[in-house]
């Protein structure tokens, strides 16, 4: 849901994202501005000031007269339209902020690592594989996250440079806790998450790292 706004956001350079902020506020106050000033207008009534004489012989009086139906009832739809543009300007405000945290987040996350499993991106940022697909992806299609991509079958995310060639590395999946590790193969290691001892030789369902990002399971670089 609302997706279409995050991968608009997305493709929004975030070196703008701050000027963007600056004026969506400007017109937030510009557009409530308009609103109270048409909210003076959506009386039925008016004060009518009438001054009778000359001088210190002049004497006001105060009538109240009733503004015309159509008259209040356009500056009512006015002010709504004013408040609506000023709540948008607003929940952009907020979203582009979120967005733009959240992706900060993500590349915490991504830095210095080889691979990242979506089940741990999903843990950490307590959201679903498919809501973290979409914002992965979303970095990736507009170069927030540069050189990684996503192997949709295994759910993981791959730095497109980790093609080992000496040390043959293995995806793992930790029989205690199901988190993903790298095992190299020959040596035993302990799961980065539980502390289960783990060996790339010993797991079947290990599948080589030196997969290209189009190959099928088993396939691996020549």
């Amino acid at each position: 849901m609302f997706y279409w706004i995050d991968e608009l956001i997305a493709k929004i350079p975030s070196r703008y994202n701050g000027l963007i902020r600056k004026g969506l506020l400007i017109a937030a106050g510009i557009f409530a501005y308009f609103a109270l000033w048409e909210s003076l207008g959506t009386s039925k009534t008016d004060t009518k000031t009438e001054t009778k004489g000359w001088w210190i012989f002049k004497e006001e009086t105060q009538k109240t007269v009733k503004v015309p139906e159509e008259v209040w009832k356009n500056a009512q739809r006015w002010m709504t339209v004013w408040i609506i543009l000023v709540i948008i300007c607003l929940i952009l405000i907020v979203w582009i902020t979120i967005n733009e945290n959240r992706y900060k987040r993500y590349l915490a996350r991504f830095k210095g690592e080889e691979f990242v499993s979506i089940k741990s991106l999903g843990r950490t940022f307590n959201k679903t594989e498919k809501w973290i697909v979409h914002n992965v992806g979303n970095m990736i299609d507009y170069d927030l996250l540069k050189d990684w991509y996503i192997d949709y079958d295994q759910l993981i995310v791959f730095n497109r440079s980790f093609y080992p060639e000496k040390i043959k590395k293995k995806i793992v999946e930790c029989p205690n806790c199901g988190a993903v590790n790298v095992a190299i193969k020959g040596l035993i290691k302990n799961c980065d998450y539980c502390g289960t001892p783990l060996s790339a030789i010993t797991q079947p369902q290990a599948q080589n790292l030196t997969k290209s990002p189009g190959a099928t399971n088993g396939t691996t670089l020549g």
